[in-house]
């Protein structure tokens, strides 16, 4: 890949590698493989029925969804004979933080080259402050299971464990979360500038092997809405109803970076003012490399002989894998809004995120509390170029890097730190 430019990375160490922009180059290595293998599909919405911060969309999101795919090519096996289903559906009650966890894993079990996964989330979304201050705006992204009061949100650091993190190279996922403050909801390392086929590099860069590419609701610091129409009439996420009115338009002829324009422009059109974001685990060519669920079974060839370019799965392009430590931020939480249902939720039950708990967390972050949380290795030496390296355990990060809601640093500020949902009304996540 070929730096285009660079971004600069604000830090006191100077001279420290930079986050960049580039625009792929083709990756010196063997082709891409084609999709020949199993595939699977994990689908959740939940429109938290009998709350105050009830929805009405995101079980519609899970039904369209699940069309479209089976439209595109896949199969639920049950149907043929096979013993177990290719899709699995969590909706409303069944959406409690252990099975959505449990779906994540049944995901990506045994997974091989030649894969291809899909994950839907649609539903609320939040923030905290982030276990570790890796983020740009030192805050995690968060997934709101049906029983999040009791059992706790969802983190992108655990989410990225789970299920970015044990794929191994050779294997697609194409993720869509439908949720407030989703832009970086699967921690990925190279975000796509719109309009550009340009990506931008996180500062923090959690490099992995497997061909991930997540589109997401909205930026981290906005809010999605579930004030959309699909073809019935019926409600639905305003991204998953986007990309299902795009999609149903010939994806076959769309780039990954023409999709994401079609996609702003969809919602444009409708009224929403949240801005879809696009971020991948490789840096590919995003203006010429086709969209693809991959649905097909077979090699499809082209007049040339070659194989047709949607069924190919990207092969791993990142040099290093693992987590790169540039700099550390203070957690600039979303403010507390007085008319929003799922805000006063989470104050209730203590897990809006206050001064008080951001105080904590830069006291802990910036006077030593950090390096000493989660070891030496990760941490003491953050500011310069630090990696974890993950090649000897692909699958989970250790206790020590600080997944998931109740471990690490999150433990130490309080096991529920949660964040914001949405600012105006129930028709936002």
């Amino acid at each position: 890949m070929a730096p285009q430019g660079t971004i600069a990375a604000t830090s006191a160490i100077a001279q420290q590698p930079e986050p960049r922009y580039v625009v792929a180059e083709p990756p010196l290595q063997p082709a891409d493989i084609p999709v020949v293998a199993r595939k699977r599909a994990l689908l959740i919405g939940i429109n938290y029925p009998g709350t105050q911060a009830e929805l009405s969309g995101c079980v519609n999101d899970v039904q369209n969804i699940k069309h479209l795919l089976l439209a595109s090519g896949w199969k639920d096996d049950v149907a043929f004979g096979v013993a177990e289903s290719s899709f699995r559906v969590l909706l409303d009650g069944e959406a409690i933080r252990a099975n959505i966890l449990a779906g994540v894993d049944w995901l990506v079990r045994d997974c091989r080259r030649g894969d291809s996964l899909f994950f839907l989330y649609s539903g609320h979304g939040g923030q905290e402050i982030h276990p570790q201050g890796l983020s740009e705006d030192g805050m995690a992204d968060t997934l709101l299971p049906v029983d999040f009061q009791y059992s706790g949100t969802i983190l992108d650091t655990e989410m990225s464990e789970r299920l970015v993190s044990r794929l191994p190279e050779g294997v697609k996922l194409t993720a869509l979360v439908d949720a407030c403050h989703s832009g970086t909801a699967l921690d990925l390392p190279w975000t796509l500038l719109p309009g550009q086929a340009i990506w931008k590099e996180e500062t923090n860069p959690l490099f992995t092997a497997g061909d991930v590419v997540l589109l997401s609701g909205c930026a981290d610091d906005q809010t999605s809405s579930d004030g959309g129409r699909d073809r019935y009439g019926r409600p639905g996420g305003a991204l998953t109803t986007a990309f299902c009115e795009v999609l149903q338009h010939g994806f076959d002829k769309i780039s990954y970076a023409g999709l994401l324009v079609r996609l702003r422009e969809a919602m444009e059109r409708d009224g929403f003012s949240q801005m879809p974001q696009m971020s991948s685990a490789q840096a590919f060519e995003a203006d010429s490399h086709v969209f693809s669920l991959g649905a097909t079974t077979g090699l499809t060839m082209q007049v040339s002989g070659a194989l047709s370019q949607q069924d190919l799965i990207i092969l791993n392009r990142n040099a290093t894998l693992g987590q790169i430590v540039r700099q550390q931020f203070p957690p600039k939480p979303q403010p507390f809004d007085e008319d929003s249902p799922l805000h006063a939720m989470l104050m209730d039950v203590g897990m809006f995120v206050t001064s008080e708990m951001v105080a904590d967390a830069i006291e802990s972050l910036f006077t030593g509390g950090a390096a000493g949380m989660f070891g030496e290795g990760n941490y003491a030496n953050a500011g310069r170029d630090t990696v974890t390296n993950r090649e000897e355990d692909p699958g989970l990060m250790s206790e020590s890097a600080g997944g998931g809601m109740f471990g690490g640093f999150v433990g130490a500020v309080g096991s529920a730190l949660g964040g914001g949902g949405f600012d105006d009304d129930d028709d936002d996540y």
